[in-house]
């Protein structure tokens, strides 16, 4: 039996996840960062995107 995942963000954490994600200097990073999480997007899907 697999042990279960626990590699999930709680709602409490959101905030926090995303006022450290604006501080990244990157524009790309933070902008792929937060559409993953928002859109649950793999990171190929992201890349195909215009």
């Amino acid at each position: 039996m697999q042990a279960k995942k626990n590699n999930s963000l709680r709602r409490a954490q959101l905030r926090l996840w995303f006022e450290a994600v604006k501080k990244i200097n990157h524009p790309i990073i933070s902008t792929y960062l937060r559409c993953s999480l928002l859109r649950g997007a793999r990171r190929n899907e992201l890349a195909t995107l215009r």
